[in-house]
């Protein structure tokens, strides 16, 4: 039943996403990152690519909470809250994605932007750290 709630929840904010547009970046309502600000242009195609993908993940996720739910396989609670909350992550890499691979076309890609894959990791270091 979690998959069944939280796929239509997905749904309903596609189609308010797709039905009511923001206009310019707040952090309000819309789709904001740090590629999506760049300009204009990005910020329209990120509001047009996320709506598009929690359309078809709140769809295929409302349409296996219902298959769950007629086979009867509601016991496992943990494990549907788990893959709901997992469901909701393709839609950011989705965007994100395509909005780099825009930008980079685009040559509009900013000088600052490390790729998420690419950021260095924290060095360790034995014993106290100096304060």
């Amino acid at each position: 039943m979690i998959l069944l709630i939280a796929g239509c929840m997905q749904l309903l904010m596609g189609i308010l996403l797709a039905v009511f547009r923001p206009r310019h970046q707040s952090g309000f309502w819309g789709y904001t990152s740090y590629l999506a600000g760049v300009n204009a242009e990005s910020f329209r195609l990120a509001q047009r690519w996320f709506c598009q993908a929690l359309i078809i993940t709140g769809a295929l996720e409302a349409g296996a909470g219902w298959l769950i739910h007629f086979l009867a396989w509601d016991n496992f609670f943990i494990v549907w809250l788990f893959l709901a909350v997992m469901l909701f992550l393709p839609g950011f890499v989705y965007t994100e994605t395509r909005l780099k691979h825009y930008l980079q076309a685009h040559d509009a890609l900013p000088y600052d932007y490390v790729s998420p894959d690419d950021a260095p990791k924290p060095q360790r270091k034995k014993g106290f750290k100096d304060l």
